[in-house]
């Protein structure tokens, strides 16, 4: 159960990432707060995904890419101080934990006015499969998300319904200098995960 911060990087040492790696791995980690925010992520798994070596870019959030009138593009901040926006981790399965490998659904924690979901979709565009909130039916790739263990980190992967195998998810810089986020095979980002304390939002 991801219900506390991964700090550090890899080979960090921090008791954290030994914490972490115990839940992912099939323990059950309370993180021994009883404050409304924990309660929260306890049910709803909340958290800022943020790159695993800091110092380099933020978390993850949305931006208007292209002729896009509304921010529906997952991108990576380039601010190493921004958090980037709550994501809230799902499984169909509708267990309390989440686990490595566990097909997963990913949502923001809040949506612009101008889009019908927040929920993350891979779509095909002329760059790749790229990861929207919002697109057209036909142009949507079915699958799931997952999380795995990444060197002493975590990666995101996508997992297609019709397909062989998951790719890894990973960060590409387009000519205007945005940093989208996509499905990448060979340059998965590195993340660790927060959780969200929504009394300080």
């Amino acid at each position: 159960m991801l219900e506390l911060e991964v700090g550090g990087g890899s080979g960090s040492g921090n008791d954290m990432d030994t914490i972490a790696r115990d839940v992912l791995n099939g323990g059950l980690v309370d993180n021994g707060s009883t404050s409304s925010s924990s309660w929260w992520n306890l049910l709803f798994h909340t958290y800022y995904i943020l790159q695993a070596i800091r110092g380099c870019s933020g978390g993850l959030g949305l931006a208007k890419l292209g002729n896009e009138t509304c921010p529906i593009a997952v991108v990576q901040d380039s601010n190493e101080l921004s958090q980037g926006l709550p994501v809230t981790i799902s499984s169909p399965y509708r267990i309390a934990n989440i686990y490595q490998g566990l097909t997963l659904s990913m949502t923001f924690n809040s949506e612009p006015s101008c889009a019908p979901t927040s929920s993350w979709r891979v779509v095909e565009t002329q760059e790749g499969w790229s990861m929207k909130t919002s697109a057209n039916q036909q142009d949507i790739v079915p699958g799931w998300f997952k999380i795995q263990q990444y060197y002493g980190d975590y990666k995101l992967v996508f997992c297609p319904q019709y397909g062989f195998g998951c790719s890894n998810l990973g960060v590409y810089n387009d000519e205007d200098g945005n940093r989208r986020f996509v499905v990448n095979s060979e340059r998965p980002l590195a993340v660790t995960f927060k959780s969200v304390d929504f009394s300080a939002i």
